[in-house]
């Protein structure tokens, strides 16, 4: 009896038989293995059923055996036809595009070294990233779909532990023990620090692991709908404190955002028990309820006049309003083509800051502008006038004060084109679940990187997001490569994988007695 062939109700498949040698050779044919004892199920049950009618008639167990394998036809045929259907898919022009993308971003890291620190991420973190794509890649979603309710688990369990973790470090207490333990204070703002990282990667994460979850409780409609927009609004409220808000402030958006669309999504597809005015009305009014007490918060609002008006709230050329400011300033300056040139004079008050605060009335000695500054010590070029943080925060917008606008629109539609291409790959995927993650994953790097975008023009809301695969940022490159590794392997292995569950077992019709099982 062939491996992972199922038990007869007659003698069963003896080795060397008709059938089992029919089954052997069909199986050959199909390239994902994993997929083999699948179909060889099917391909049984089907001649058992041939095999009733045959001897129903009269007709003995042997030849009823036979004359079933001949009714299905060719075995390679069938075979070949099998795995035209249920094959591993490529999607060459996206890879090409993703690898492309990745070697932009690493090129402009390791120029934009403005110390050896930043030289060390540029290189470090893409290395690892690059690895993480292709391991997601090749085996994500499979996984996703043999253990998805263990992951389920062990996904809330990471997010209780941070959640207690983020908790502790508000409590004085907590600071003391650390600096009793390591007599440094040092410590506490890195464990403070790395905890706002780690915020805002979780919640960029906290969006395709809640589709994950919703996926197994869909069938209860209404009730899966306001779970899973009660769970992303108690994150997003729970983030909105002083201890996580300013890092968590973008990647909140961007999380409701993401589960807002994906929901929209399937609801669209039919995959939400209910009437779909009925989900996308609920799904609508969660969203406003959840984005009223996000950005209408009192800790949201002052973000809030920045983002519409950040020229009201400029405090000292360290401020990020500064930086959007100046941003806005410069690059009304540059033309088409050519980058920006600027005088020695021009260069001078753009360095110091004076061309902002020589004629306010509040006086600063904590920015870079001093009035107090010799003037003529200073040699000011095009790097030194820049935005703080240039090297990662504004890649786009020092690409135009370099090259011109027409550069800067080129690189803007050539990352605008790797969406818009990997949006076609997904609406190619038919499974429900590896649909609805891989829609969840390319909404979150897309929002990413529509607030890069605004924020590169003078619009930044929160702290800066980063340019999936373009702009490095330690943590936020592997969370990206998970996400697009995700929608890879979705894609690839959209027609077997989604057999593990019985899915699309049984969907191909067999060519000679055109039966389908």
């Amino acid at each position: 009896m062939i491996k992972g062939v199922g038990k007869w109700s007659h003698d069963g498949i003896k080795e060397n038989s008709p059938a089992s040698r029919f089954l052997e050779e069909v199986t050959s044919q199909i390239d994902y293995k994993p997929l083999r004892a699948s179909i060889s199920r099917e391909l049984e049950a089907h001649i058992q059923d041939r095999m009733e009618e045959y001897e129903a008639q009269g007709i003995s167990h042997e030849e009823a055996q036979r004359l079933a394998v001949q009714a299905m036809g060719s075995a390679v045929k069938l075979g070949e036809e099998l795995n035209q259907v249920h094959q591993i898919r490529k999607n060459p022009v996206l890879t090409v595009w993703a690898l492309l993308l990745l070697l932009l971003g690493f090129a402009v890291s390791a120029w934009m070294r403005w110390s050896p620190e930043q030289f060390a991420n540029g290189y470090w973190y893409y290395l690892p990233g690059l690895l993480i794509l292709g391991v997601t890649a090749a085996v994500g979603y499979p996984l996703v779909i043999r253990f998805q309710k263990k992951l389920v688990w062990i996904f809330g369990s990471l997010y209780g532990i941070w959640f207690l973790f983020a908790e502790a470090i508000r409590y004085e207490k907590w600071h003391e023990l650390v600096d009793q333990m390591f007599c440094n204070s040092n410590r506490i703002f890195s464990l403070t620090g790395s905890t706002h990282v780690i915020t805002y990667s979780a919640l960029l994460l906290f969006g395709p692991v809640l589709i994950l979850f919703f996926h197994q409780w869909r069938e209860r409609g209404k009730g899966a709908v306001l779970a899973v927009m009660t769970l992303c609004g108690g994150v997003i409220f729970w983030c909105n404190r002083r201890v996580l808000y300013d890092f968590g402030l973008s990647a909140s958006a961007i999380l409701l955002f993401c589960v807002t669309g994906t929901l929209m999504f399937m609801i669209r597809r039919d995959w939400i028990r209910g009437k779909k005015r009925n989900m996308y009305g609920i799904v609508l009014a969660s969203f406003l309820i959840v984005s009223g007490g996000l950005f209408l918060s009192p800790n949201n609002q002052p973000w809030m006049m920045r983002f519409f008006n950040p020229g009201r709230h400029v405090i000292s050329t360290w401020d990020d309003t500064y930086n959007a400011v100046l941003i806005q300033e410069l690059l009304g300056k540059t033309p088409l083509a050519g980058g920006l040139e600027l005088t020695e004079e021009e260069l001078m008050e753009y360095g110091t800051g004076a061309w902002y605060f020589e004629d306010s009335n509040q006086w600063r000695t904590y920015g870079i502008f001093n009035p107090y500054i010799n003037r003529e010590d200073l040699e000011i070029t095009l790097w030194d006038i820049l935005p703080q943080h240039y090297h990662n925060n504004y890649i786009i917008a020092v690409c135009i004060l370099l090259y011109g606008w027409l550069p800067g629109m080129v690189l803007m539609a050539g990352i605008g084109g790797f969406y818009l291409v990997m949006f076609f790959c997904i609406r190619r995927i038919h499974g429900r679940l590896a649909s609805s993650m891989a829609y969840c994953c390319w909404l979150c790097m897309l929002f990413q990187g529509i607030f890069y975008v605004l924020g590169n023009f003078g619009y930044q809301y929160g702290f800066f997001s980063n340019l999936p695969m373009i702009s490095e940022g330690k943590i936020s490159i592997l969370v990206n490569m998970i996400m697009l590794g995700f929608v890879f392997s979705a894609y690839r292995y959209d027609h077997v994988a989604e057999d593990f569950e019985g899915a699309k077992c049984g969907e191909i019709g067999v060519s000679q007695g055109h039966t389908v099982f």
